[in-house]
């Protein structure tokens, strides 16, 4: 949680400093990008916290991996409406064991600049999946929904390229009775983005 607190911070001194890249633009109709950072998450079964480093325990894992696709229209410069996806995943293993664990959103989103750039505030809400994989023994994929918080600063870079800081939060339930209740993850992570 401290990370996210300090990003938080950073980016609201961001949002009150000027953009040293600014130049003359203007947004067309649509964008892409793409992101990559890391996280952290957790499961609630049958009413109980199960963390990451619970799910690991004993295990080696790797670094927590989240990454971010966007693409969609641009209803005017203060508001941009598509397709957001979002996963966070980790893997651990020892001599005998390999557990994974991947969560993916699959979000209709809205992007709302309050100044037609720079400070962007992030909402969503769509599916969800959540895969369990443990080598030589079951892997289980359960479907659900999903909603989606987050803020950001774009840094424009470009006529249309941007450079953007993002922190979000997740929750996603799920209704199979052999699923987790719900999940949750938090994410920071850089993404590159194309306002056309």
């Amino acid at each position: 949680m401290k990370k996210l607190a300090v990003v938080i911070v950073a980016l609201a001194m961001l949002c009150m400093a000027e953009d040293s890249f600014a130049q003359e633009h203007k947004k067309s109709s649509w964008y892409i990008g793409f992101g990559i950072g890391t996280g952290d998450g957790s499961c609630e079964v049958d009413g109980e916290k199960v963390t990451s480093d619970e799910w690991f325990e004993g295990l080696i894992t790797s670094p927590v991996l989240t990454m971010n696709f966007g693409v969609g229209g641009i209803v005017n410069p203060k508001l941009h409406l598509g397709f957001d996806g979002s996963l966070i995943r980790q893997e651990g293993s020892d001599h005998d064991v390999e557990r994974m664990v991947q969560i993916n959103n699959y979000l209709f989103a809205l992007k709302y600049f309050p100044k037609g750039e720079g400070l962007f505030l992030k909402a969503g809400a769509g599916a969800s999946s959540i895969i369990y994989d443990v080598l030589g023994g079951s892997s289980s994929t359960y479907s659900g929904t999903a909603i989606l918080g987050g803020l950001g600063y774009a840094f424009r870079l470009g006529k249309s390229f941007n450079l953007c800081l993002n922190a979000e939060y997740s929750h996603q339930t799920y209704s199979n009775k052999y699923a987790p209740d719900n999940s949750q993850f938090w994410n920071l992570y850089v993404s590159f983005y194309w306002f056309y």
